[in-house]
């Protein structure tokens, strides 16, 4: 159980960071025996889950974001885990990221004022931004958006792309890390469109730590439907998903995701500089990619798509 104290959540990141390196390290000398590194393993798993608690208080938020010095912080280390050898790792920091960015958290409470809960609105706001750019409040560099490819690569897991119907029937555990996929980007184009993200861009919180108070400023705004269509290849993965049928896959829940994709799309689309600087020629978009995908399937399944081109012209109505 986490405990929700400032000293608290700074000792569980100190516990979160030598979880993972306890682990990476089993898993380097044991590569070929995960007898030996699962213990680790799990536990990893547990401590990512107990992540979630911290929603209880959003005023915590700013100690997910804020730099430890040569220290990750939180969020750089959930970042980092998202390419974890095991797949269950990686979900469950999906799975806490939707929770914490669940804009429902922001709903009026009567028992918070004015001021606590614009510090909420601010505190979620920092962490959007923070993970729009992959863990850091600094932006690196001009372009940010590698958090946002970093969690989108990971429909690759989920997903078979290894034959002309795109997916092949998804397990439950599957369906619910594409739907958390599809939420986190849900939760921040909302949280955009309420205005959330430019505020918490243009705040300093101060928080205590250490015996002191430090100031943590937000990082520049980047609006995340355009971070969507310029650093990944969400929406051409989309395009294809919502076009997608198939009876057995809608019984196992691929009904409910193709009316995500659909929605999700539908925000993206609205987005009238995105559309109009990353998505002006929807038919030239690059194929859906991952690391996780194997590239020699990918490209035997793109010579089959241009086979199939040659019998027919796709036309996506409406678009």
């Amino acid at each position: 159980i986490l405990d929700l104290t400032q000293t608290g959540i700074q000792n569980a990141t100190i516990s979160l960071q030598r979880s993972i390196s306890k682990n990476q390290m089993k898993r380097v000398q044991y590569p070929n025996d995960p007898s030996k590194f699962m213990e680790s393993e799990l536990h990893l798993h547990d401590e990512i889950m107990s992540w979630k608690s911290i929603a209880t208080d959003l005023k915590l938020y700013p100690f997910l974001v804020g730099s430890g010095g040569n220290e990750k912080n939180v969020l750089q280390s959930f970042m980092s885990l998202l390419h974890h050898e095991n797949s269950d790792v990686s979900m469950s920091v999906l799975n806490v990221l939707v929770e914490l960015l669940d804009v429902s958290l922001l709903d009026n409470d009567s028992r918070k004022n004015e001021k606590e809960e614009e510090e909420e609105r601010i505190s979620m706001g920092m962490l959007a931004n923070a993970l729009i750019n992959g863990g850091k409040l600094e932006i690196d560099g001009g372009n940010s958006g590698g958090g946002l490819d970093l969690i989108v690569s990971n429909l690759g897991r989920l997903i078979n792309n290894d034959n002309d119907d795109l997916l092949s029937i998804p397990s439950e555990e599957d369906v619910r890390g594409i739907d958390d996929v599809f939420t986190i980007m849900e939760y921040l184009m909302d949280l955009d469109t309420m205005g959330i993200l430019q505020i918490a861009a243009e705040s300093t919180i101060e928080v205590t730590a250490g015996g002191g108070t430090k100031k943590i400023k937000g990082c520049a705004y980047q609006p995340p439907a355009i971070s969507i269509l310029r650093d990944t290849t969400l929406l051409p993965w989309l395009l294809k998903y919502v076009s997608y049928s198939n009876s057995k896959v809608q019984q196992k829940g691929g009904s409910s995701l193709k009316l995500h994709a659909s929605e999700i799309l539908a925000s993206l689309l609205q987005h009238e500089e995105a559309t109009r600087l990353h998505a002006k020629n929807l038919s030239m978009l690059p194929p859906f990619s991952s690391p996780f995908l194997d590239d020699e399937d990918d490209n035997e399944n793109e010579k089959k798509k241009r086979k199939k081109k040659k019998k027919r012209k796709t036309v996506v109505d409406g678009i």
